[in-house]
C-alpha cells in the first residue's frame, strides 16, 4: 500500500506520509530543500483533574479518516484524529499552484483535556549558515543563526504584543536561503513565532494560545525561487490584497489630505491633534478594542500607532519599535507591505 501523498506543483514538491504525518518539502526551481521528514505539528493538552500538560505530535494521534480530493484550488488532503483524550484534529492540507494551505481545527475540548497550544510546521522555516531569517520585529530585522545564544533559548515574539512592543508587528516569518526563501504567513492573534536553534542552523516556528473565539487555524507556505526578504514581505501583502483587507497609503492620503504633509516629519515624536490607538488593556477582546478606537477617532483627525501590534492595521502612520535583537541587521518591511 502505498502511504505518500505525493504532488509537484508550482514550484515545489511535497510528500506526506500519511503513517507518521511527516512530510518533505522541495523547491524545484533551484533544487532547495526546505523540509525532510519534518512533522506537520502537535498539541498540548492539559488534563482537567491533575493539571498535567502532555505534548502529542500529530502523528501519535489516532488516524480516523482520510480523504483526496481535488479542486479548483488544488490538489487537498483532509485528516482527521484523534488526541488523547478524544480531543479531535481536524486537518486540510490544499495544495496550489502558488501555495501550500495549512488549515487546523483542534479547538474542541474533551470530558477529561482541555487544548493548551497547537504547534504547527515547527522547523519549517529555518536559516543555515549564509542565509537569514526575516521577522517584522520594530520595521523588520533579518536574524543570522549565530545572533542567538545563551541559556535562554527558545525565544518567542508574539504577533500581538500590547505591552512592550516587543513582538511582530505582521503576521509573518519567513526565511533566506543562498538561492531561495520561504514565507509562512499565518492570521492569527493568538500566535506566537518561537525562534530556537537547530542543528548548524536556528527555525521560527508558529506556536498558537488557546483562541476564545475557537477559530481555525491557518498557515500558508509560499516558496520564492531565489527570493529576498523583500519577496517575503510582498507574498504577506498579496495575501492581505487577495483577502480584501488591504488600503495603499496613497488611498489614505486620497481621504486624509492631511496625512500627506506628516510623512516627511521626523516620527518618534506624536504628532499634535490626532487619535492614537495605545496599548490594548488586558483582558479585553482585541477585535472590539480596536473597533471602539476607530469609532472614537474623529474624522478629520490622524490615526497613529506606536504599538508593535495588529492596531498598524488601521493606522494612517507607524512609530516603528526600535526594539531590536542585538546582531540583527534593520529592513524596511513596512513599505514594502
Amino acid at each position: 500500500m502505498n502511504t505518500l501523498f505525493r504532488i509537484a506543483f508550482g514550484d515545489y514538491e511535497f510528500v506526506l506520509d500519511r503513517t507518521n504525518l511527516t512530510y518533505s518539502l522541495t523547491e524545484t526551481v533551484t533544487k532547495t530543500i526546505w523540509a525532510t521528514a519534518l512533522s506537520l505539528g502537535w498539541i498540548e493538552l492539559k488534563e482537567r483533574t491533575t493539571g498535567a500538560v502532555t505534548r502529542t505530535d500529530f502523528g501519535e494521534c489516532k488516524l480516523i479518516s482520510i480523504a483526496e480530493k481535488m479542486g479548483a484550488a488544488g490538489k487537498r488532503i483532509l485528516l482527521g484524529l484523534d488526541a488523547p483524550g478524544g480531543v479531535p484534529i481536524d486537518i486540510y492540507l490544499i495544495c496550489g499552484s502558488k501555495d501550500i494551505q495549512l488549515t487546523v481545527e483542534a479547538s474542541r475540548d474533551s470530558k477529561t483535556h482541555l487544548l493548551e497550544r497547537v504547534g504547527l510546521l515547527p522547523g519549517l522555516c529555518h536559516a543555515e549558515q549564509g542565509g537569514y531569517l526575516v521577522l517584522p520585529h520594530g520595521e523588520g530585522i533579518l536574524l543570522q543563526p549565530d545572533c542567538l545564544h545563551g541559556p535562554n533559548l527558545p525565544v518567542h515574539y508574539p504577533v500581538w504584543d500590547f505591552a512592550l512592543g516587543l513582538g511582530l508587528t505582521m503576521p509573518f516569518v519567513g526565511a533566506q536561503a543562498p538561492h531561495s526563501a520561504l514565507a509562512l504567513l499565518t492570521d492569527s492573534a493568538y500566535c506566537a513565532a518561537w525562534l530556537a536553534p537547530m542543528e548548524n542552523a536556528v527555525s521560527a516556528s508558529w506556536i498558537y494560545e488557546r483562541d476564545p473565539e475557537r477559530r481555525r487555524l491557518d498557515i500558508r507556505v509560499v516558496l520564492l525561487p531565489h527570493g529576498d526578504y523583500i519577496g517575503i514581505a510582498r507574498s504577506y501583502r498579496e495575501k492581505l490584497v487577495g483577502e480584501r483587507n488591504h488600503m495603499t497609503l496613497r488611498k489614505k492620503i486620497r481621504e486624509k489630505p492631511e496625512l500627506e504633509k506628516q510623512l516627511d516629519k521626523v516620527t518618534g515624536e506624536l504628532l499634535e491633534d490626532v487619535s492614537e490607538i495605545s496599548g490594548f488593556p488586558s483582558g479585553s477582546n482585541r477585535w472590539e478594542f480596536i473597533d471602539q478606537q476607530l469609532q472614537n477617532a474623529e474624522s478629520q483627525k490622524l490615526i497613529v500607532t506606536t504599538t508593535g501590534d495588529w492596531s498598524y492595521i488601521a493606522a494612517d502612520l507607524l512609530f516603528a519599535q526600535m526594539n531590536l535583537i542585538p546582531g540583527s541587521i534593520s529592513i524596511p518591511l513596512f513599505s514594502v507591505v
